[in-house]
């Protein structure tokens, strides 16, 4: 009995084996294939509460300026240019200028926020208009070299420059005159002789600058102008140059063919006088063939 159960017992292993892999394995192997592949997307997906949550702490941070709390919210799908009716209308770059956070708004402008969006709910203030008014030179100078619009008037048709007459900052109403900024909207303001000598300078400045400007440009107007004048020349001497040398080529070829002509002419002379020279050798052979059979019929 206990040799028929060793025999048997090797059979009956191979045999649950095999039904256990088509019972179980080959069914969970074929419910895999059929399951959908995970798809991995490049780039994260924020939801509209993640994007609005992550928003608020950026505005709170460029209020703050906490450069590494802008990160992250920034990485974590913020709005950059994102404003709420709590929070005034106020951008983050517009919370980071108001609170003079040069190194946040130096970030937040190399994340491409919107330098010209003005608050919704508060005059319509730019970022240039408050660091004006703020007298935040630093910060004028980050937005005008950002491409802020030095003339973008608010709700009461204010602009930058005005603001910062007004509060007598001279350092700034300099880089904005100098930045084409228009004074003719200075009219209903008291101006110090101090500050009008300020606004006279720079403007002065300013029209220097556009002079220098201007002959900078005519001087590089004319340098590529006399580029490409050399380089038409250039064009023309070596199409020239290509020209004389096709022709030099067609005369060298009309030589070659002269003497070849040449060459034939001779060979027909040398052949015309061995032809002349045959045909005497023949008519002195008639001449003697004639004479002698004229000899021949006399006797």
């Amino acid at each position: 009995m206990k040799i028929v159960l060793n025999k048997i017992r090797p059979i009956f292993s191979i045999g649950v084996a095999v039904f256990y892999s088509m019972v179980v394995t080959l069914p969970l192997v074929a419910a895999q294939e059929l399951l959908p592949v995970p798809v991995q997307s490049a780039e994260k997906v924020y939801t509209v509460e993640e994007i609005a949550q992550a928003s608020c702490q950026l505005r709170s941070a460029a209020q703050a300026g906490d450069i590494e709390k802008v990160r992250q919210a920034l990485n974590a799908g913020a709005d950059i240019n994102g404003c709420s009716s709590i929070s005034g209308g106020y951008t983050p770059l517009i919370f980071a200028v108001g609170q003079g956070h040069a190194a946040t708004v130096d970030m937040l402008i190399g994340a491409k926020a919107e330098v010209n969006q003005a608050n919704e709910h508060s005059y319509l203030w730019t970022p240039l208009m408050l660091a004006s008014s703020h007298g935040r030179a630093d910060v004028v100078g980050m937005l005008l070299k950002a491409k802020a619009e030095v003339n973008q008037a608010n709700s009461c048709d204010l602009t930058p420059l005005y603001r910062a007459v007004y509060r007598d900052h001279a350092g700034v109403v300099d880089m904005l005159i100098e930045a084409g900024a228009d004074d003719s909207k200075l009219d209903d303001i008291t101006i110090t002789p101090e500050m009008r000598a300020v606004i006279d300078v720079a403007k002065v400045k300013r029209d220097v600058l556009q002079a220098q400007a201007a002959e900078v440009e005519q001087a590089q107007v004319a340098e590529v102008e006399q580029r490409c004048a050399l380089q038409q020349q250039a064009a023309e001497v070596v199409q020239e140059k290509a020209v004389q040398e096709k022709a030099e080529e067609i005369k060298q070829d009309v030589l070659d063919v002269q003497s070849e002509l040449e060459q034939v002419a001779c060979i027909a002379v040398e052949l015309a006088g061995e032809c002349k020279l045959e045909a005497n050798e023949q008519e002195d052979w008639l001449l003697l063939v004639l004479q002698d059979l004229t000899e021949s019929m006399g006797q």
